[in-house]
């Protein structure tokens, strides 16, 4: 009787060669196109291709003072392809993130001391207020009651964080 044995020799890969565009930043689960000044909570996510799996991720982010990360693979849902994700990133970044990873495979291949970067625009201005307006239920008038303030912003960079809208109405 024989039988046919698989050797998995192939280590994973990034799915774009050289580095850039095989990883995404992200904000609170938005994809960052652009990086506006100022402390924030990240997450990084890797792309992979593998045959097989990964059994473990890591990341060296030692130039943002975070030294090294564990990262938590799974399947992308397509054939062959997998996210490593590292999360609770508090970074202050410029306009490029450079970073290695260090990827195994559950056949012991590694992908070692990979180097990715990418160069993003950044965005320092502060959006702008493009028209402010009321709207009420019971007419064109302001009253005392049903009253909505509409307050349109216009933003050229990253966008408006909805959450950190503020009015004083005083």
């Amino acid at each position: 009787t024989s039988k046919q044995l698989t050797v998995d020799v192939q280590k994973p890969q990034t799915d774009q060669v050289g580095g850039t565009g095989s990883f995404a930043l992200f904000v609170n689960g938005v994809e960052q196109k652009a990086i506006s000044p100022g402390p924030k909570l990240y997450s990084i996510r890797v792309y992979v291709t593998e045959d097989k799996g990964i059994s473990s991720a890591s990341a060296d982010l030692s130039s943002y003072n975070l030294g090294t990360k564990q990262g938590t693979c799974g399947s992308s849902g397509n054939t062959g392809k997998f996210t490593c994700e590292f999360s609770g990133l508090l970074m202050d970044l410029r306009d490029k993130v450079e970073f290695t990873v260090n990827i195994e495979d559950t056949s012991g291949n590694k992908l070692e001391n990979y180097r990715l970067f990418k160069t993003f625009s950044t965005d320092s201005d502060a959006p702008s207020i493009a028209n402010i307006r009321f709207e009420n239920s019971v007419g064109d008038y302001v009253g005392r009651e049903s009253n909505t303030l509409i307050v349109d912003f216009s933003d050229t960079g990253v966008g408006v964080d909805n959450s950190s809208i503020r009015a004083n109405l005083r």
